[in-house]
């Protein structure tokens, strides 16, 4: 959350990504990879909770392939950072076998 009421959180981002891709924040950069490792782990942790076997789930506009977008499955394994799902149907080369994929290209029905 920024506490500076100057600037948006949308421009501070802006900022951020422009100064790493110019090089102005090289000396920073191994700190800053890791702060954002460290937070997507926690998002990650926190997501865990959020599914539960059996639950029902799509694939959202993140899943490559894009064919798979809009698909309906069932949760039948949750792990710390991935689900196992299984699809209704069979869909190009991913059969009715289980799925392992992390948690940001499904949501709960």
């Amino acid at each position: 959350m920024n506490t500076d009421t100057n600037i948006s959180n949308e421009q501070l981002t802006t900022l951020v990504r422009e100064r790493v891709i110019k090089g102005e924040l090289d000396t920073d950069l191994e700190g800053i990879i890791q702060a954002v490792n460290y937070r997507k782990e926690r998002l990650n942790d926190r997501k865990a909770f959020l599914f539960k076997n059996g639950q029902r789930v799509r694939f959202n506009s993140h899943v490559r392939p894009l064919y798979m977008r809009g698909l309906e499955a069932t949760i039948v394994k949750v792990n710390r950072t991935t689900v196992g799902v299984k699809l209704d149907s069979s869909a190009g080369r991913f059969g009715t076998s289980v799925i392992k994929c992390p948690f940001n290209i499904i949501d709960a029905i």
